[in-house]
């Protein structure tokens, strides 16, 4: 067994579709509602913002983490969708 302290929290993006929308896991642990719109910086600089993929009804029930995906904008302006 293997335990450690992480003293950042984040996201790993684990898969890119062909529109170029990110999926992504948790990296420590974080709250949904937190994540729901909050803006992500890359290493390179690009900013991308977290978004729902239609699945869910927000209005109903708090979106869960899976339903969740980040959309970027290259920095010729046009955007990952």
């Amino acid at each position: 067994m293997l335990a450690a302290h992480m003293d950042q929290i984040g996201l790993i993006v684990t898969h890119v579709d062909q529109r170029g929308y990110l999926r992504f896991a948790q990296v420590g642990y974080l709250f949904a509602s937190a994540c729901w719109g909050a803006q992500v910086k890359f290493l390179d600089g690009t900013i991308g913002t977290v978004g729902l993929d239609g699945r869910a009804n927000p209005t109903k029930e708090l979106p869960a983490m899976n339903h969740m995906l980040v959309t970027w904008a290259r920095r010729d302006g046009r955007t990952s969708a």
